[in-house]
């Protein structure tokens, strides 16, 4: 792993909560992909209310301003792509900064896809 860039440390991350009648269930993190910059990725996969959303993490340093089209070609870099429809209806994506367990800023990148019949 790339000394320059720290993995997320996802670890207060609740495996379920209920938040404003909003259910999420989530599975454990994990990290695996690496940027072409070396910063690693941590997937997180929820079910929230019946959306299936896949969360990405990353160390924000460097790309605090970066648009949702920056970060999308940044993580389609590393294999990870998701559909702008999926069976007629739109896949919603967006990013937020974060900080992570220990205080760090992160960047989250949500993709929210439409609950399957």
């Amino acid at each position: 792993m790339h000394d320059k860039y720290f993995c997320p440390d996802r670890s207060d991350r609740p495996v379920s909560s209920e938040r404003d009648g909003v259910r999420e269930i989530a599975t454990p993190h994990h990290a695996g992909r690496v940027l072409r910059d070396g910063r690693p990725v941590v997937t997180e996969h929820a079910l929230v209310d019946g959306f299936h959303a896949t969360y990405y993490y990353m160390d924000a340093r460097g790309l605090e301003t970066a648009s949702m089209d920056e970060l999308r070609a940044l993580l389609a870099d590393a294999g990870v792509g998701w559909p702008d429809r999926l069976d007629g209806q739109q896949v919603h994506a967006s990013h937020e900064l974060k900080q992570d367990a220990q205080g760090r800023d992160i960047l989250e990148v949500a993709v929210i896809r439409p609950p399957l019949d």
